[in-house]
This record gives structure tokens, sequence and C-alpha cells, in this order.
């Protein structure tokens, strides 16, 4: 038998940093704001040593963040590797406030034209960043609505008003932007060529914001890794894979419900996020939260742990009495350590999650007809058999021997698969 013994002193999140920086537009509105990496090493700069991992934590760490306090008229912009510019990856963002920008490093193979077409084609604005008028990029121009141009690479006034004369008359519906603008000289010029929108340390230097979450474990990582990267999953398997994880189930009910798409009925449960996502572009987006992940953490790993052996057996248990759904069931026993996982009370993590409100009232604050199913499985957890058999037989358990034998097999099931996804 297990008993809870969770230090909440333990620090059993991680610390994540974003930066944002805005962009205005001719007549000095915001038009939006560009989300850059950061990471705790450098504050001042990103340091990574893959743009897909950048990109992944601006996604699933960044983007919920800053949209929370961004008016929804305001477009973000997030850069877009070559790895990424996949119609799939573009799908775990909103076409209605995310512009995608295209890296200076992407070369505009066939490949990667037709995925741009197909990405447009969805309604999605895309920038290219970093030009600097050559010929490497021209075939990109086409199909952007956003040309990014580099003044600090540009030395010269007149180099600045060619760029944007020759990227004109390649495509006259462009948006021209002048990026790393740095002083008055700079900004008057760039009005009087005609660019339409402005970013550089002149108006504002990146914003740092700071946010933590919980990791993921190094063995769970590796494993979805694998899993992910290797065939299309079925809506089961991604089930499945997020009902190991409560960090990771949490992360995608805040995800789905946050400023980041329109306004929609809330989703309170895992099956209705993958129906609403759609099962490859919810594939995509868990492997950008892989990606991001970047620590090993323990007592995060037995906490996730010990939800999930709780959502199975409540699952279980609602399959029997009958007397709650059986998702809701699981999202109650699976989330049941969000607070010790966050160190945050399950008020405040819930703000994020429409769960149903009985599941609040239980984990908020004790109260509502799921608290006697939060006390019953803690008294199995420290071994208290006569109160957990007394409030088993109040749940309408028939035989509270045979379902605390069934938490054991659950148990026992959970441990020995925890770790391998791909059953």
């Amino acid at each position: 038998m297990v008993k809870q013994d969770i230090n909440e002193k333990h620090q059993v999140y991680e610390h994540y940093y974003i930066a944002r920086q805005p962009i205005f537009t001719h007549s000095g509105k915001c038009f939006g704001w560009e989300l850059l990496f950061r990471n705790a090493e450098d504050l001042s700069k990103a340091v990574f040593t893959s743009d897909a991992v950048a990109t992944s934590q601006v996604i699933v760490d960044g983007l919920v963040r800053i949209c929370a306090d961004l008016n929804p008229n305001y477009k973000v912009f997030i850069n877009f590797p070559k790895e990424m510019l996949d119609r799939y990856f573009s799908l775990i963002v909103s076409k209605n406030q995310c512009v995608l920008e295209i890296l200076e490093t992407v070369t505009p193979t066939e490949h990667i034209l037709k995925e741009i077409k197909a990405i447009k084609s969805l309604g999605y604005l895309l920038a290219l960043d970093d030009y600097v008028g050559s010929d490497f990029h021209k075939e990109f121009l086409n199909f952007v609505d956003i040309v990014k141009v580099d003044f600090k690479e540009l030395s010269t006034n007149e180099q600045k008003k060619l760029v944007y004369n020759t990227a004109k008359k390649i495509n006259k519906s462009l948006h021209i932007l002048a990026e790393k603008v740095e002083d008055n000289e700079e900004y008057k010029f760039a009005k009087k060529c005609g660019y339409d929108l402005f970013q550089g340390l002149f108006f504002q230097k990146p914003e740092l914001i700071k946010g933590r979450k919980v990791p993921l474990h190094t063995k769970s990582r590796v494993s979805f890794l694998q899993i992910l990267s290797s065939r299309d999953l079925t809506k089961q398997e991604l089930e499945k894979i997020l009902q190991h994880d409560t960090a990771l189930s949490y992360r995608l009910l805040k995800y789905v419900n946050s400023a980041v798409f329109p306004q929609h009925k809330p989703i309170q449960n895992i099956p209705q996020a993958i129906l609403y996502l759609g099962i490859i572009p919810l594939q995509k987006w868990i492997l950008c939260c892989v990606l991001a992940a970047s620590c090993n953490n323990e007592i995060k790993s037995e906490l996730a742990f010990l939800g999930s052996v709780r959502g199975y057996f409540f699952q279980w248990i609602a399959s029997k009495n009958k007397k709650l759904n059986t998702s809701d069931a699981f999202s109650l026993g699976l989330f049941s350590t969000l607070e010790a996982l966050y160190e945050f009370p399950f008020h405040v993590l819930f703000d994020a999650v429409p769960l149903q409100d009985d599941i609040i009232n239980a984990l908020s604050f004790n109260s509502g007809p799921l608290v006697d199913w939060m006390r019953m499985i803690k008294a199995i957890e420290s071994d208290d058999m006569l109160v957990a058999f007394e409030l088993l037989k109040k749940l309408n358990v028939d035989d509270p021997c045979q379902a605390v034998r069934k938490y054991q097999e659950i148990y026992i099931a959970r441990r020995s698969d925890f770790y391998s996804y791909a059953m």
C-alpha cells in the first residue's frame, strides 16, 4: 500500500522565460508583439541549441501566458524554423492572432514552399524574418504577408530604401516592417521610405516574462519522442499518453481554454480537447511540450504517477456506480495532485481550466458531492481501511474489498508501464 508523502517545500517546478517586444504601425498604434525565447543562463538574449526547442517553449509555455494579458486584436509573432513549417504545427496556434515568422535560415525548397502554401490556404498570416534583399529569400516574397527588414544588417539608408523598393516590386501587397530600429533618425527615415510597421530598441527593449511549470520526467520525455516521431497516433493512443501525465493534461486543458483560441464552449476533459484540436495537431502540440521540457524531477514523477493511479481507480468506480461520468471521474483523480505539483492553491490553478464545478469544489474547497471520493482515496493510501470501507459503501460500491484490490492492481499495472506509453 502507498502513502502519500509530499513535502510541499520541495520545488517540483522549473522556471521558464519568455520575452516580448512590441510592433507599431505607421500611425504609432500597437500592431502586435513578437515572442522571443529566453533562458535562465542569460536573460538578455536567447541561448539555445535548437530553433525547434526554442519555438516549442514559446508556444507551450509562453503563448498562453502572454495572450492572457494582450488585447485579442493584437497579433503575436512567433518564429517558425524549418522543422516546424508544417501545416499541422501551425494548427497548434490561432490563425486569428498568430503570425508565423519564417526564419532567415530556411531554404525555399519545393517541400517548404508547398507547406507554406498549405499554411497560407488555412488562413494564417506569414512573415519573413531578417530580410536584407538577398536573392536567396526572394521566392518567399510571393507567399508571405509581412517582410521584416533587418536595419542592423543594412548599414546605409540607400540599402534600406533599395530593399524596401525591391520587395514591393515583387509583391505590392506586402507589409514591410523595419526591425531593429535603434534611434529616432532610423525611425524617421523608415517612415519616409514608406515602411508600414516598426520594431526595435528605439521603441522598447524586449520585456521579460517569467513563469513556472512542472517539468516532464526524463524517461517520459524519451519515450514520448520515440512514439511521437515515429508515426501518426490514434485518438485512443493520445488519450493514454495524456492520462499518464497530470501536468501535461492540465497544460492541455489550460491551453485549449486560453485566449490563444477564439471563445468557445468550455472544454472540461481530455476527449473534448482531442476533438477540439484534432488528432494530428494535438500530436504536434505534445511533441512541442516534450521538446520544451528540460528537467528531470523525481518528485514530480511520483506525483504524476499517483494522480494517474487515482484517475484510473475513480474511472473504474464511476463505471460501477454510475454516479459520475467516467471522464470526469478520471479528471478528479488525475488532477488531485495538481496543487502539490505546482505549489499553487487549487482555486488559482482552476481559474484557467473550466472543470466541472463538483470537481473544482472538491479539490479547491473540500466541499460538494465529490468530497467523499477524495476522503476515500486518501484513506486507502494511508491504510485506514475502516474509513475506506465506510466511504466505499457510501459510494454504492457493493464489494469494498474488491475495490481495494482493484486499487492495488491499478497501482501495480501503472507502475510497471508508467514509463512506457506505447501500450
